[in-house]
């Protein structure tokens, strides 16, 4: 007789903790009433909402909606333990979070959110709002430059060409040198030289450079060479 040896199949659950997205709030208020928080958000967008109540007690309703059409996204009652909920924007413009009570006794709230964004083209998006929305509910879709680096790149150029001199209306030929700058560029130099001059010069070209970039960042806020577009909700005016 054969005897065989059964071993118990064990199967491993393992359980992948989403990641959670680039930070929009993180905020802990007394509710006593109504609360409402408006953010801007990018269609495709996912939005991971995080409430929680800090005394024990419960909260009426909780409500994510388009603004100002009230298109409601999500609402949750009687809330009295951590709601976690991702929400998927379906259109891009202004979202508010409504925190509503009825009850004598105030609540101490707090409330997280991430953002997940739909695509790469609107990874940069400014969920900030820098208005009253309730005045001016109208808006538009617009991009502004922001700082993106500090990069500070000396190249070396060739392409030698001579202009000839009626061009310039000269009497001699001139040399002329054809380049293209990078994307966004905010300040460049050049400099002609020859020989061990070159070295030096290129390294009193990089700490000067470095030293009026430095006092230009100051001057205006961070907002020097290297900018790239991000798209900003903007109040629209009458």
């Amino acid at each position: 007789m054969k005897y065989r040896l059964l071993l118990p199949l064990l199967v491993l659950s393992i359980r992948l903790a989403a990641q959670p997205g680039l930070p929009v709030a993180d905020q802990t208020f007394k509710l006593n009433g109504e609360s409402e928080h408006f953010y801007a958000f990018a269609e495709g967008d996912q939005i991971q909402l995080h409430v929680q109540e800090l005394t024990g007690k419960k909260i009426k309703s909780i409500e994510f909606s388009q603004y100002p059409e009230s298109n409601l996204l999500f609402r949750a009652y009687e809330l009295d333990s951590v709601l976690e909920k991702t929400i998927l924007i379906p259109k891009t413009g202004i979202y508010f979070l409504r925190f509503f009570e009825t009850g004598l006794n105030k609540k101490i709230c707090r409330f997280t959110l991430h953002r997940s964004a739909g695509s790469a083209e609107t990874a940069r998006f400014d969920t900030h709002l820098n208005w009253d929305v309730k005045a001016t509910p109208t808006f538009r879709i617009g991009k502004k430059s922001v700082q993106a680096g500090k990069k500070i790149e000396l190249v070396s150029l060739g392409g030698q060409t001579t202009v000839g001199s009626k061009k310039f209306y000269l009497k001699k030929p001139m040399n002329a040198y054809q380049f293209s700058l990078p994307p966004n560029t905010r300040q460049w130099a050049y400099r002609i030289a020859v020989g061990q001059a070159v070295q030096e010069a290129r390294q009193q070209d990089a700490q000067k450079t470095q030293t009026d970039f430095s006092r230009r960042r100051r001057q205006n806020n961070g907002h020097t060479a290297g900018n790239s577009a991000r798209s900003v909700c903007t109040r629209h005016g009458h």
